[in-house]
């Protein structure tokens, strides 16, 4: 399957190196969104509430005729004829139908050449689908894309430091009550050796290192609140957790700290490439409309 995958990228790919090296000129085309289309957009153009979202609407627009445009960009390519998946699709579709009619076995050829004269590759919607995303996948390629190189993923690291950084840490002492009138006279005496040996068994220990969403899960979002409004080195009024009440001192809180970037290096150099992916698809896209010319049959 690999194989058949690289031999038809190599395939999508030099055809479109000579279509860059031949360029014919290139008749504008028109394509017609139908009343019935634009009804059916329109549908799915309201929110929950039941209000008409316009700009929701011309983006759904707007995905049907660029869809249209890599439709027939496949057909220009002659990919509906060179791609083993479109083939095998249209093979099965013709042996069934033609079977169904009790016409005696032919081969893959005969069934293809049957579903090509019959129109089959331009009317099933999968086949449809499956030539959209070929030359989704081969636009991109048609200019060469850039290696990241070593400058450009440490760049990307540090413009999303948040995703690729440990997160910051609170370190704190805490001394654990049940019940909080316990940890309230217990404060007023200024004593930490009595609390201590006052204080009820913490199944997490009394010296904890742990992030914002750790804290909260473990002890709930209220104590997160009270904990970070704390000052460093103060111990605190008894906090609420939610297995009962702490008297709490900041020790230090720990920056986030970027990952090593031998851990994240190939990570950040496929989201790299996918953006520059996505980034040339667009480009290209705008490049084709301007040999199309669009009509919106008013509903």
């Amino acid at each position: 399957m690999l194989k058949s995958i690289g031999f038809f990228l190599i395939l999508g790919t030099s055809l479109f190196i000579l279509k860059s090296h031949f360029k014919p000129e290139r008749q504008e085309q028109t394509i017609v969104i139908s009343r019935e289309k634009i009804r059916e957009v329109r549908e799915k153009s309201f929110s929950k509430n039941g209000k008409f979202e316009k700009g929701l609407f011309d983006s759904l627009i707007q995905v049907e005729i660029t869809n249209e445009i890599l439709f027939r960009e496949a057909l220009n390519l002659k990919i509906n004829e060179s791609d083993p998946t479109v083939r095998k699709w249209l093979v099965k579709n013709m042996r069934f139908m033609l079977k169904r009619d009790g016409s005696p076995e032919k081969d893959d050829d005969y069934y293809f050449k049957k579903a090509l004269e019959l129109g089959m590759d331009k009317e099933d919607l999968v086949v449809r689908r499956m030539l959209i995303q070929r030359v989704k996948s081969l636009l991109p390629f048609k200019n060469t894309l850039q290696e990241p190189n070593l400058e450009d993923i440490k760049n990307y690291q540090k413009e999303n430091f948040s995703k690729f950084s440990s997160p910051s840490l609170i370190k704190f002492s805490q001394i654990f009550f049940k019940k909080s009138e316990k940890a309230k006279t217990l404060l007023s005496i200024k004593d930490i050796k009595k609390w201590k040996s006052e204080s009820d068994d913490f199944h997490m220990g009394s010296s904890l290192t742990l992030s914002k969403k750790e804290i909260k899960k473990s002890l709930g979002k209220k104590f997160y609140r009270e904990l970070s409004s704390l000052k460093e080195k103060k111990w605190s009024k008894p906090i609420a957790s939610t297995f009962g009440y702490h008297l709490v001192r900041i020790e230090k809180v720990i920056p986030k700290r970027p990952h090593p970037l031998s851990l994240v290096k190939s990570r950040i150099r496929l989201l790299i490439i996918e953006e520059r992916k996505k980034r040339a698809l667009f480009e290209e896209i705008q490049n084709l409309r301007r040999y199309y010319n669009v009509v919106l049959k008013e509903v």
